[in-house]
């Protein structure tokens, strides 16, 4: 027989979970912010505008601030509920 949850886990205090939830909303936020800054100014300045750096830009800034908006509030949501909040993912 399978066991119910593959993984095995460790009972965490509330504390814990919801300390790391707001350090990660409040880098993500920072993130957000920062490389949204940079496109701002990458877009408004043409001589920022040059192919190598249009690259560094969509590599970097776009990339990190995507991550940033579709990563932090699941993060952050699933830290203050303390468990993952989509279901126990075990259901076929």
């Amino acid at each position: 027989m399978l066991a119910p949850w593959p993984f095995p886990t460790v009972d965490v205090p509330d504390h814990h979970h919801h300390t790391l939830g707001s350090v990660i909303l409040a880098i993500g936020n920072t993130g957000m912010v920062g490389n949204f800054l940079i496109m701002c100014t990458f877009c408004r300045s043409k001589s920022l505008r040059t192919p190598a750096n249009m690259f560094i830009i969509n590599l970097m800034a776009l990339t990190d601030f995507l991550m940033c908006v579709t990563q932090t509030p699941i993060f952050f949501i699933n830290s203050m509920h303390n468990s993952w909040i989509f279901g126990d993912g075990n259901r076929k």
